[in-house]
């Protein structure tokens, strides 16, 4: 794999816990019985889920943390972490 799809994959991996923990956030869920099941969905436990959100943002930061590089870590942590386009 190259590093550009392995950044991908675990930014959006980052993207998807990161909302389902925003989600997920002190509510509680009512089950439809009448609706279809979409099947199984894994979702790590939320101590786990939270640790991998928490590591991203810290190794970006790391990575991109140069004094030349302000800009890109600026670019960072308004496009990939607050997900701003």
């Amino acid at each position: 794999m190259k590093a550009k799809e392995v950044f991908d994959s675990c930014c959006g991996r980052y993207r998807s816990l990161h909302d389902w923990l925003d989600d997920t956030t002190g509510k509680v869920r009512a089950i439809d019985l009448e609706a279809p099941s979409s099947g199984y969905s894994w979702r790590p436990a939320r101590g786990r889920a939270c640790e991998y959100v928490a590591d991203f943002q810290r190794i970006g930061r790391n990575a991109l943390h140069r004094p030349e590089w302000k800009g890109r870590l600026k670019l960072f942590e308004i496009y990939y972490l607050h997900a701003m386009e």
